[in-house]
């Protein structure tokens, strides 16, 4: 039986038509398939409450168990099969899609000297950084060095779980996923963003004469459709760390030629990857005489120490503490989140809050907090003493 969704979002309201036959995989799936994608960044297992939607009015059916649920009421669209019963209104938080473009710091300084051996033939070549919540594009002049143009966008694999090992146990209890996360990066993110890149430079597609990729470990794998799930048991094995080649056609990247060559960089550990790699000798760490630290923050952490000629590396899950996971209004840092908090004590001890949004966006729009106003506040209430050692309230501040 076919019903409508009427939907309000931050970008208005839309009516989509379901049916129960056709879209037997709930909720999350079929939003998903409108354009509309959730935070389902615990995999689908119903713990981040990302994927938070508000059923206005009308009824949801579990295709699993039959059960239902009519509205007001507030929901997750990742806990349950649902299927609209009749006709229904949604509202979905700003903070629970998709949709917003990525922050992403594009610029960089390259420390070490431009060679003139290009990797490959041709005239100009593509670079790109696979991150586990973004990827860049970055199009090059191989003769030369220069940058002509760049694309970013969100790793459209965020679909299916929001960080590494999410995907990783994806991987290991459904196996079929793999060549879904392996689309997801090339057909869906990477493929995209080389056309963007290509058209902002006037360069076509068929001008390229390859690619060169860095990211961590379970990103080249699902880049190969390797499984990588043997990284998520010790004693963590990743299947291959060397470098590797494969062809653009073999790996969906319709539109560049089909031949081209596409190299991805050896990494270091299972959680020490081609990214890290590519930063030590892009900042020329490898030749400084003194220690020195190599930090790379993301949705995975890594730090390399040099001392002594020798590097020492160890890796962390960053992400969920700078996107707000875990907060009843965290998001990621995107346009209009709340960005910066500054707190203040008056000697009669009257406490202020500033709050300072990404984009300058007004604050009453704000769909959530991100991780460094979180930590802005951190900071300043503990400083204040609003906050004891404990992280709790003090009650008689």
């Amino acid at each position: 039986m076919a019903s409508v969704l009427h939907l309000n979002t931050l970008h208005g309201r839309q009516a989509i038509h379901a049916d129960a036959a056709a879209d037997p995989r709930g909720l999350a799936d079929l939003l998903a398939r409108h354009g509309l994608a959730l935070n389902t960044r615990c995999c689908g297992r119903a713990l981040c409450k990302g994927c938070a939607v508000v059923l206005e009015s009308g009824a949801l059916r579990d295709t699993r168990t039959g059960g239902q649920i009519t509205g007001p009421a507030e929901l997750l669209a990742c806990a349950a099969e649902w299927i609209p019963e009749t006709e229904v209104s949604l509202t979905i938080p700003s903070r629970s899609l998709l949709a917003h473009k990525p922050a992403v710091a594009e610029d960089f300084q390259i420390k070490v000297p431009i060679g003139n051996d290009p990797l490959f033939a041709g005239d100009y070549g593509l670079a790109v950084d696979i991150g586990t919540t973004t990827v860049v594009v970055l199009l090059a002049e191989l003769a030369t060095g220069k940058i002509l143009s760049r694309a970013s966008e969100f790793n459209q694999q965020i679909r299916m779980g929001d960080d590494v090992l999410s995907r990783i146990q994806l991987c290991a209890t459904d196996p079929a996923s793999v060549a879904r996360l392996q689309a997801a990066i090339c057909r869906d993110t990477i493929l995209p963003l080389a056309r963007e890149a290509c058209a902002r430079a006037g360069v076509p597609m068929e001008r390229m004469g390859g690619m060169a990729i860095a990211g961590n470990s379970t990103m080249l794998h699902l880049l190969f459709g390797v499984d990588p799930s043997p990284m998520g048991i010790a004693p963590f094995t990743p299947r291959f760390l060397e470098a590797r080649v494969q062809s653009a056609g073999s790996l969906g990247l319709c539109g560049l030629p089909e031949e081209m060559p596409v190299h991805a960089l050896p990494g270091l550990a299972a959680y020490v990857g081609a990214d890290i790699a590519a930063g030590i000798f892009a900042t020329g760490l490898h030749y400084e005489a003194r220690p020195t630290l190599f930090v790379d923050v993301g949705t995975n952490g890594e730090i390399v120490l040099l001392k002594d000629g020798h590097l020492f590396g160890c890796a962390t899950a960053a992400g969920p503490a700078f996107e707000g996971s875990g907060l009843t209004c965290g998001m990621r840092a995107t346009e209009g989140a709340i960005e910066g908090v500054v707190v203040t004590r008056s000697a009669s001890g009257t406490v202020s809050v500033e709050l300072k949004t990404i984009g300058n966006r007004p604050l009453a729009q704000a769909p959530g907090i991100c991780g460094s106003a979180y930590i802005d506040f951190l900071a300043q209430a503990r400083a204040c003493g609003v906050l004891l050692e404990s992280g709790r309230f003090d009650p008689e501040a």
